[in-house]
């Protein structure tokens, strides 16, 4: 186990691969929860990356790796959690026009988001920003607040809930850009008052141009408490 580039995930009867993975997001596949759902347990989680491979008989199924996960987690980083129901910050995905910028998808279409990734680059070649279209068929906004916090993670770091009041499944896109100038871009943008998210348009604006928007709220919601959680030395 130990940091690695560009993440990559790999799920198969019988084998677990990830490649420059968080251990927040680790902890969140192997007890079954969203990334945003992990409290505790220090910034760390979010910014060291992993490589993990984890092997069960061939015969098992993608969700027999979870326990031999927990358990490498348990071992390996002396892991220890329990869940509980308490007030957490959200982020509330609401409508900011009356008639929003969706496209009602045709009936029976199967739903999905495919991202697409590409890379700005600045001064000696190196990447200064990474750009991100999202593009959803059969989308529910339901669905959307559900899949968008994982596919956004260094800008939504709330649980998101819908309250648009839409029951409709939508075809859309959303773009949006990261920058990757080592500044703490979470803590620079969001609804609140805080300060613009820098480089170019952030998840926030593009839903803006759909016609949705966040609030932050405060809501009851299942969460996995971490209680402790050794931190590798540096290599």
């Amino acid at each position: 186990m130990f940091e690695g580039g560009p993440q990559s995930l790999h799920m198969s009867p019988g084998r677990f691969e990830a490649t420059a993975i968080t251990l927040r997001r680790l902890i969140a596949m192997a007890y079954d929860v969203k990334d945003s759902a992990v409290i505790g347990g220090g910034k760390w989680l979010e910014t060291e990356r992993f490589d993990v491979t984890a092997q069960s008989p061939p015969t098992a199924s993608s969700a027999a790796v979870q326990p031999i996960l927990r358990t490498m987690l348990a071992k390996t980083f002396n892991l220890a959690v329990h869940n509980e129901i308490r007030p957490v910050r959200v982020f509330a995905l609401k409508l900011a026009k009356r008639n929003p910028k969706l496209t009602p998808a045709p009936r029976f279409a199967p739903s999905r988001c495919v991202p697409v990734e590409s890379s700005r680059v600045g001064q000696n070649n190196a990447i200064t920003v990474r750009n991100y279209t999202y593009t959803c068929h059969a989308t529910t906004m339901a669905q959307l607040a559900e899949r968008l916090p994982a596919a956004a993670s260094e800008e939504l770091h709330l649980p998101m809930v819908d309250l648009t009041g839409l029951t409709g499944a939508y075809d859309f896109v959303l773009s949006w850009s990261v920058p990757l100038d080592g500044e703490d871009v979470i803590d620079r943008q969001g609804p609140g008052g805080q300060a613009p998210w820098p480089h170019g348009l952030s998840v926030i604006d593009s839903l803006g141009d759909l016609g949705l928007k966040l609030a932050v709220q405060e809501r009851s919601m299942p969460v996995l408490v971490v209680d402790h959680v050794n931190r590798p030395p540096a290599h």
